[in-house]
């Protein structure tokens, strides 16, 4: 973790600009690992008994309009029993120059990836002075995000890290997502969607151990 640790306070130090944000999410095959963990908060998350690790990369990059629409997979969470993500093992991403959104509706063109409203939980500006929270309404209710800068325990070192916290809410239900993002390294966790209040709520999630190398290149046929 030391390259990861030194990358991580260059980027706190200074912030990207809107030009070059979230650049490690731009490259193809660029690849993380992740252990599974549970707990009811970011603070009392806990490694799963018997779970083994994942592998988080980026699938696919494509540039539309202003935006880069990057397809970040869970590698291997097929095989995790009972700590499966659900709908969050494959993430859908519209990287702009101003924020990284988790796309609701997942289409290519670039209306959808540059509506501010088409948005899930693994959202985040660009750079998190102090605070940030937006309130949206959206195609089936609103969306409310609030990200914090916060730590973290990644690969056993104390980290900074942007967390996100949202809620979805269609009138009937709400949904709750979190979320957290090293800045100048990628995604730290993500968790499982959770319909359960606060009180009652156990986060799944996987939460970043290593910057693995890209993955090695298909062989030629």
């Amino acid at each position: 973790m030391k390259a990861i640790a030194s990358v991580i306070i260059l980027a706190a130090l200074a912030a990207p600009s809107a030009a070059d944000s979230f650049p490690e999410l731009r490259t193809k095959d660029r690849a993380w690992t992740y252990e599974v963990v549970v707990g009811r908060s970011v603070t009392s998350l806990k490694p799963a008994k018997d779970a083994p690790p994942v592998k988080g990369v980026v699938s696919d990059v494509k540039i539309v309009g202003a935006h880069a629409r990057v397809l970040f997979d869970l590698a291997g969470v097929a095989n995790l029993g009972k700590y499966r993500l659900g709908d969050n093992m494959h993430l859908w991403l519209s990287v702009g120059d101003d924020e990284l959104r988790q796309s609701a509706v997942m289409r290519d063109d670039d209306d959808a990836l540059s509506d501010p409203a088409n948005a899930r939980g693994f959202t985040f500006p660009a750079a998190v002075p102090k605070a940030w929270k937006v309130k949206r309404k959206t195609r089936y209710g609103s969306i409310t995000i609030a990200v914090k800068p916060g730590k973290m325990k990644l690969g056993g070192k104390d980290t900074p890290v942007w967390i996100a916290e949202s809620t979805q809410d269609d009138g009937q239900e709400k949904r709750y997502e979190l979320a957290a993002y090293a800045p100048g390294v990628g995604p730290a966790l993500i968790c499982d969607s959770s319909y359960d209040a606060p009180s009652q709520r156990t986060w799944l999630c996987v939460r970043l151990v290593a910057e693995g190398a890209p993955a090695a290149a298909a062989p030629a046929k």
